[in-house]
């Protein structure tokens, strides 16, 4: 049976929505979009004509769209709360680019508000649906890879900081939320999460946080759910660019080496390597699995609130221990402990987490 069609809006037309997003949905023909808006209008309309619509003139018209089921949400982080709720409040369910907000706090009230209101709530980690993620995760799952005792991620990303990448709001912590973590680190986070199993707990340092100005880099040290361990640093001020991502098994390893183009599966003495073109357009996974979930077709387990909260959850707890200095425990009872531990710290760096 093919899906229905489905129909979206979306707010914000920048470089992710015109490179990535627009391909990917004409690229799927069982999707629609009825509506783009943005603030800069002209930034707006060539988005709009290459979808075959219009350019919205107000937030207020593209919510009382009755067609519009769900709404993708791709604008910078701090309008992810604010707009996310008013979508969610319209009735429309809700797609919104990573990370889900700028903290913890903002992450948790659109989780909340979707399950209140009774709408779809995905948030955008599209890589999950790759088939180099899908081909780690089932060499991971075999049992001739063993129990994950060891994982580790390294990235690293010269940039010019006179004249940064990019939007300039990335570099405003009022803006942003966050630096490279939160900006780049939180897919890699993610892949983490969905391949190794849950982190419980965590112990970082980060430059930046007493600031305006956002992190350059980032580490930390982690303890898994299963017992074993794991290290991440982030750096966007050395080099050479590298972009790697290992779990270690008792039996076997899976290393992404350069995330998303190259996967090494080692089990006993024979290594398989292969390389990886990033599917372009590059969401046609997420798109069919949202559309599957809408229509009853499945659980939404894959990039649902629950799961958008679990990475802003390990970022928050990374920041923390950052500020305070101490090992911070994740798990059901841990989100008053980030605010308060926040809340005791002081400078600017508390909205952080």
């Amino acid at each position: 049976m093919s899906p229905k069609s489905l129909t979206w809006g979306i707010i914000g037309a920048g470089e992710v929505v015109a490179k990535k997003w627009a391909p990917s949905l004409m690229a799927a023909p069982s999707n629609r979009v009825a509506a783009v808006l943005d603030p800069h209008r002209e930034r707006a309309q060539p988005v709009a004509t290459a979808l075959n619509t219009r350019a919205a003139r107000s937030l207020d018209e593209l919510l009382d769209d009755d067609s519009i089921e769900i709404i993708y949400l791709a604008t910078p982080h701090h309008l992810h709360a604010e707009l996310g709720l008013a979508v969610l409040a319209a009735g429309k369910h809700l797609l919104c680019e990573k990370p889900m907000g700028r903290n913890i706090a903002e992450a948790r009230r659109l989780a909340q508000s979707a399950a209140a209101a009774g709408r779809r709530l995905f948030v955008n980690y599209y890589r999950r649906f790759h088939p180099i993620v899908q081909a780690a995760r089932e060499a991971i799952t075999q049992p001739e890879f063993g129990e994950v005792t060891f994982v580790e991620f390294r990235g690293t990303y010269p940039m010019n900081w006179e004249a940064p990448w990019g939007a300039a709001w990335m570099w405003d912590r009022e803006l942003a939320g966050g630096g490279t973590i939160l900006n780049i680190g939180v897919h890699r986070i993610d892949i983490l999460d969905y391949l190794a199993g849950g982190i419980v707990e965590v112990a970082a340092q980060c430059e930046h946080l007493g600031s305006e100005r956002v992190e350059r880099w980032i580490s930390a040290t982690f303890r898994l759910a299963g017992g074993g361990c794991g290290i991440l640093v982030q750096h966007g001020d050395a080099h050479p660019p590298e972009d790697v991502l290992a779990i270690h098994g008792r039996k076997g390893t899976v290393r992404f080496a350069p995330f998303d183009r190259r996967l090494e599966i080692l089990r006993g003495d024979q290594p398989v390597v292969k390389d990886y073109a990033p599917p372009y357009p590059p969401h046609l996974g997420l798109l069919e699995h949202i559309a599957a979930v809408l229509e009853g077709r499945t659980e939404n387990t894959i990039v649902g609130g629950e799961q958008g909260l679990k990475t802003m959850e390990l970022v928050s707890a990374m920041y923390t221990s950052a500020l305070t200095g101490r090992m911070i425990s994740l798990g059901p009872n841990s989100a008053s402990h980030y605010e308060t531990a926040l809340s005791s710290s002081s400078g600017s760096a508390g909205a952080d987490a």
